[in-house]
């Protein structure tokens, strides 16, 4: 199913709930009130395919609004952020009414990412000096400080159990490694690459991460998954080069994306530990329409999967929902 998009715009759609509930972002290429060039973007849900942009409740600091929602937990409660200039502030949308994190003081980015069912939002700080990750419940914020000595930690993913998935650059700053955080204790996740660079982007209740990780010489970078102390490549599809995994469910499944040797990158679900392109699953329609998808960016524990698709007849950018 191809997300709601305004023709004269494009959607991307970042994350789901078991509910079937699609979040991320809808974009107008020209403000009608702006400058030549102004691009407007709300937050936005989708239902059944049908888009509801939620701006409602945006504050002065906003006289435009730009919104990005990334992830939306079970009781419907949406992460993300929303852009001023060149930074972002964290944000939550409660029935689409904006709770902004307020207490940066300064001109700082502070995008929010993944939120559990608990409402505790997670991400990163730049513009201080010390670029800390942080946890945020919509009340309190805890800071997470870089555990390898390094410039800047970043959280993306936080589970059920309050565990936390990320990475941090190292003393260096030539290195960026996956971390686990149980609690406030940090744990570096092992490169099964080999090489300076791993991110792990989300976790889920079983305590199974996924990211990538970069090969010694930086050639080559793999999905990966962790899980009960072991890292594993996930490797790529049959004819593909790199691979990116961006969500877990409950039951295991991996989504991400996968790059051609010519560059072009498609949709990929890891299914017991095997990459699949998910455009061969496409039904003969579809495919005949023009889409390809491009990535996944989540997945539910129905299976159901959420990315972003190119119509390759019309150039039409959008979110789409792929059911099993």
């Amino acid at each position: 199913m191809i997300l709601e998009t305004p023709p004269d715009g494009y959607s991307d759609a970042r994350g789901i709930n078991n509910a079937g509930t699609v979040v991320g972002n809808t974009h107008i290429l020209q403000d009608p009130d702006g400058p030549p060039g102004y691009k407007l973007a709300w937050a936005t849900v989708w239902e059944d395919g049908k888009a509801t942009l939620i701006y409602e409740g945006l504050t002065p600091r906003y006289p435009r609004p730009y919104g990005m929602a990334y992830a939306v937990n079970r009781c419907g409660i949406v992460s993300g952020g929303t852009s001023v200039s060149h930074s972002s502030y964290a944000n939550i949308w409660k029935h689409a009414v904006l709770q902004e994190m307020t207490w940066v003081t300064g001109d700082p980015t502070s995008p929010a990412f993944g939120i559990n069912d608990a409402g505790q939002v997670v991400g990163f700080i730049r513009g201080f000096p010390s670029s800390p990750g942080f946890v945020w419940d919509g009340t309190k914020v805890q800071l997470f400080n870089n555990p390898f000595g390094g410039r800047w930690t970043s959280l993306y993913g936080i589970n059920n159990g309050g565990q936390m998935v990320g990475s941090a650059s190292t003393s260096t700053n030539n290195e960026t490694r996956a971390v686990l955080w149980n609690g406030s204790t940090p744990t570096a996740l092992a490169n099964p690459l080999g090489g300076t660079y791993s991110s792990a982007l989300a976790i889920n209740n079983r305590g199974q991460a996924v990211g990538s990780a970069s090969s010694p010489d930086g050639s080559v970078t793999h999905a990966v998954l962790w899980d009960r102390g072991s890292a594993i490549d996930l490797g790529t599809p049959p004819g593909f080069e790199d691979s990116f995994a961006t969500a877990i469910n409950e039951l295991g499944l991996v989504v991400g994306k996968s790059y051609l040797p010519d560059g072009e990158v498609r949709a990929t679900l890891w299914f017991r530990r095997t990459g699949v392109d998910l455009n061969s699953l496409l039904d003969p329609q579809t495919v005949a329409s023009g889409w390809v998808l491009r990535d996944a960016e989540g997945i539910n524990d129905r299976g159901w999967i959420v990315g972003n698709a190119v119509n390759t007849q019309t150039n039409q950018w959008a979110g789409y929902l792929l059911k099993p």
